[in-house]
């Protein structure tokens, strides 16, 4: 991730905040924990740390297994998913 989002400049440039903006930019489509951590940069062990209160709260979602992958995506149905995306929306638009 070398462009920063608006949401990374304005939370900060840390691992579960590059998560959170990396599945709000490509939410229409699922991921495994593996790719999340590619595509962000992000390792596995910080992702372990955080991953589960991401779960707990719904924030993501399983949606299906590929392999012995388990796939997820963000949960735009949680009330805090639908703020963050909210927010997403204004700052693009400032």
């Amino acid at each position: 991730m070398t462009d920063k989002s608006s949401l990374v400049k304005l939370f900060g440039n840390y691992p579960r905040m590059r998560v959170l903006d990396f599945l709000i930019e490509n939410s229409i489509f699922d991921y495994s924990r593996k790719d999340i951590c590619k595509e962000t940069g992000v390792s596995w062990n910080t992702m372990k740390g955080f991953w589960g209160v991401l779960e707990k709260k719904q924030v993501v979602v399983f949606t299906r297994k590929v392999g012995r992958a388990k796939m997820f995506k963000l949960n735009e149905k949680n009330p805090i998913v639908k703020k963050l995306l909210s927010l997403d929306m204004m700052l693009g638009e400032v």
